[in-house]
């Protein structure tokens, strides 16, 4: 933003200020707000004027494509449930248990059928039956599928297991670079980007209200998806449901903070 454009929003808000006051204690709550906005501008068309630095918010070159790559399959890495592959296993167990007692009972029922003067012949024949039914279920062989299963769950849960813990470290990372880059320069009351600014406003709170934390979640974001657009915090297509679902969250933050 130049000094054009500072001095312009700056008159705005004092205009904004002044019709505040006329109307008077309904406007009062708003007087606070845009008297800050209006410090935070008259300083910003100082340091255009003073040449004062401006923090940069969009170039990193310290962070890898694989780091970024890493830090944005944080947004979509999620484990698997166990919840089906595990009951299906505990199923298919308890049905080849129940499938060898069976077979035990039959062979004892075949037995009985080749001895002279058998008793009980028809619980005999029962028990036979039901093992013959149980044994066209292949419960043995369904017990394989389930353990198959399983085993490839396992399998594919502690790959992921893996890149989500690098996809953690990779966000640590990121966050820490972003945090030693953008804190001090708030503190030197650097310029601030025209996208951030647009954002969050063009300074931060006097408390502490999650801002800025925000306010790395949001530089984060960027990086992870690749967004470059200066004037505009958020121009960019939203490529995946998780892009969304963090867009959608930033977008509501970073509206809380500008309006308190």
């Amino acid at each position: 933003m130049d000094d054009d454009q500072l001095k312009q929003q700056l008159a705005e808000l004092r205009r904004t200020a002044n019709e505040a006051a006329k109307q008077g204690s309904a406007a009062a709550s708003q007087l606070p707000s845009i008297t800050s906005r209006i410090t935070a501008v008259e300083r910003k068309v100082r340091a255009v004027a003073e040449r004062q630095d401006r923090v940069d918010l969009d170039d990193w070159p310290e962070l890898t494509p694989e780091v970024i790559a890493l830090c944005r399959d944080h947004f979509s890495i999620s484990l698997p449930r166990a919840a089906d592959t595990k009951l299906k296993l505990v199923k298919a167990e308890e049905a080849s248990a129940n499938y060898l007692r069976q077979f035990k009972q039959a062979v004892h029922a075949a037995r009985a059928f080749t001895r002279p003067g058998a008793r009980n012949l028809k619980e005999h024949k029962r028990k036979w039956d039901s093992f013959v039914v149980t044994a066209q279920q292949r419960p043995h062989e369904q017990l394989a599928l389930a353990q198959q299963a399983h085993a490839e769950y396992l399998h594919e849960r502690g790959e992921l297991e893996q890149r989500k813990q690098a996809a953690e470290d990779a966000v640590k990372t990121v966050r820490k670079v972003v945090r030693e880059r953008l804190e001090p320069a708030l503190d030197r009351d650097e310029v601030v980007p025209l996208w951030f600014e647009n954002a969050l406003g063009p300074y931060a709170p006097s408390t502490d209200t999650g801002w800025l934390k925000t306010a790395v979640d949001l530089v984060v974001y960027r990086i992870a998806f690749g967004v470059t657009a200066r004037p505009y915090t958020f121009n960019v297509q939203i490529s995946s449901a998780p892009q969304q679902k963090e867009h959608d969250r930033l977008k509501k933050e970073c509206e809380k903070h500008k309006t308190a």
